[in-house]
């Protein structure tokens, strides 16, 4: 919690949006020319409006990616309780609470995924 507070405090103090947006938007005017393919956005005063993403096939692409990325994550995080209790046979004791072992499963799993996508991403060309 400390750290996500001090990072929100370091954002809202520090990043300006205004400047931001200004040279997002030179930098993409040059990069149309660059291109050779110099065209204005339609009339538009700059850059895209919400409705542009939804004309863009890319959109659509990542966000079936992220959605079944999702889906394998939370029907993994579901599945693994059921796993362990169902076919390891683990009891739980209710005095003793979730034992460390069983709590280490899912555990060194978010750990591992958190590896993987770090680590092990395809390189971008």
């Amino acid at each position: 919690m400390t750290f996500g507070t001090v990072a929100t405090i370091y954002y809202l103090t520090l990043v300006r949006e205004k400047k931001l947006e200004k040279l997002a938007l030179d930098l993409e005017q040059s990069y149309q020319k660059e291109m050779g393919s110099e065209k204005k956005a339609e009339g538009k005063p700059g850059g895209k409006v919400w409705t542009d993403w939804l004309k863009e096939t890319q959109f659509y692409i990542f966000g079936g990616v992220y959605m079944f990325a999702r889906l394998a994550l939370n029907v993994t995080a579901t599945m693994q309780p059921l796993y362990l209790t169902t076919v390891t046979g683990f009891v739980a004791k209710e005095a003793e609470g979730t034992s460390p072992i069983i709590a280490a499963v899912p555990l060194c799993s978010y750990i591992c995924s958190l590896l993987f996508s770090v680590y092990f991403q395809a390189p971008l060309t």
